[in-house]
């Protein structure tokens, strides 16, 4: 499902929501909480650098993290983004004596879930 809202689709929501304005909030919701699919993985993201490791932080939900000790720096992915994109800055960081953990959000990779949480 493409996260895109064409002319149609916003005018169908605008009316929705002026008859069912829960109906309508729920579908909005529903869309953009769905990333819609992940995005190839990119050359730079497997290439050169520090050697991570994948780790469940909690059941169902993933990170990556590379260094072992030090100040920790915690790595969110925007929108369908993952934590592997990070392997640049956490060869820079270790550099520093940082760690880096970057979370693997639903909906985006190997955690949990299609959606991403609504709060």
């Amino acid at each position: 499902m493409s996260n895109d809202i064409s002319t149609p689709s916003r005018l169908l929501l605008g009316l929705l929501g002026r008859v069912a304005p829960g109906c309508a909030a729920r579908q909005m919701a529903k869309r953009i909480s769905d990333p819609g699919g992940r995005n190839p993985p990119q050359s730079w993201e497997s290439g050169p650098g520090p050697a991570g490791r994948e780790v469940e932080l909690l059941p169902g939900l993933y990170a990556w993290c590379w260094g072992e000790s030090g100040p920790t720096v915690l790595a969110v992915h925007g929108w369908r983004g993952r934590p592997r994109q990070f392997l640049p800055l956490a060869g820079a960081l270790l550099a520093h004596g940082y760690r880096t953990v970057a979370l693997d959000l639903p909906g985006h990779g190997r955690s949990a879930g299609r959606y991403t949480p609504q709060t």
